[in-house]
């Protein structure tokens, strides 16, 4: 994982200070499994996708219910997990209805991802979990088709004041080469 953030920070040095937390929990953590586990009260490595529609640049959105917002589809990386891209991967499936996502790289290195978010997520006592951190790594996903249920799409556009979505938002457009 240090090896995938290195690649990421070559290509994103101005955000080095930003993810400082990040590379500081990552040196503390013994291994992969504890660096992924939702025990640890420092916090853990999470993935996600920004699952755009290919016609349109139409980014899809879940409600999260724990949150009350609208975010990218993602999630928690599980020890059968190959990667944090598998895990992305897993996660977009699990939590929309498509298949069939094509992955578009950010590197010659398909695991390097496009964003890493660092998030401070609040004390859950239903899930008998305290305040902590998640360290997001962020890729994109197209797909075809359309989408039927509880989701919103949103043009990449539209993400201008969304906070870290639109930074991600912006990356998005840029690689598609809409942006």
């Amino acid at each position: 994982m240090r090896g995938v953030l290195e690649r990421y920070l070559g290509g994103h040095p101005q955000e080095r200070e930003e993810l400082l937390q990040l590379i500081r929990f990552l040196d503390a953590a013994s291994d992969w499994r504890e660096a992924i586990s939702r025990k640890n009260p420092a916090g853990h490595l999470t993935a996600s996708a920004m699952v755009v529609r290919r016609s349109d640049r139409r980014a899809v959105l879940v409600r999260h219910a724990a949150l009350g917002k609208l975010l990218q589809p993602g999630g928690h990386i599980e020890p059968e997990d190959s990667s944090t891209l598998a895990a992305a991967l897993r996660e977009a499936e699990e939590e929309t209805p498509l298949r069939g996502f094509e992955v578009v790289p950010t590197d010659a290195d398909p695991l390097i991802p496009i964003d890493i978010d660092c998030h401070f997520i609040p004390a859950n006592p239903a899930k008998g979990e305290g305040p902590h951190f998640h360290f997001d790594l962020r890729y994109v996903l197209l797909f075809d088709g359309e989408v039927e249920g509880d989701f919103v799409l949103r043009p990449l556009p539209d993400f201008a004041g969304a906070g870290d979505l639109e930074r991600l938002a912006v990356k998005t457009a840029r690689l598609l080469g809409s942006g």
